[in-house]
């Protein structure tokens, strides 16, 4: 049970990692300013642990603890349908650039 939850502690972590990569090519650096708490310019160990703590909340929607098959592919599911502009169940590269354009604006 501890090595599954290392696992997935470790798939969170790198979940968070490439969302930052995203989100600061996206929005120009704000995500990075979110995890920066103090400013500094630099995201400490303290920082990226909190904002691996608030990505946990997130998924965990029930607030048990746990993040469930279900509560990840709901968060997955959200995020493919702001993927998929047009509605149709497929995501084209036309599709992801422009919520890509979108993120920016805000």
């Amino acid at each position: 049970m501890g090595s599954t939850r290392a696992y997935v502690l470790a798939a969170i972590v790198l979940t968070v990692v490439a969302a930052a990569g995203l989100a600061a090519q996206a929005n120009g650096g704000r995500f990075f300013k979110s995890m920066d708490q103090d400013g500094d310019g630099a995201i400490s160990l303290a920082e990226a642990a909190a904002a691996r703590d608030r990505h946990f909340d997130r998924l965990d929607q029930d607030g048990d603890g746990v993040i469930s098959r279900a509560e990840f592919a709901a968060r997955s599911e959200r995020f493919f349908a702001k993927l998929d502009g047009n509605g149709d169940g497929l995501v084209t590269q036309e599709e992801m650039l422009q919520q890509r354009e979108k993120w920016k604006k805000n």
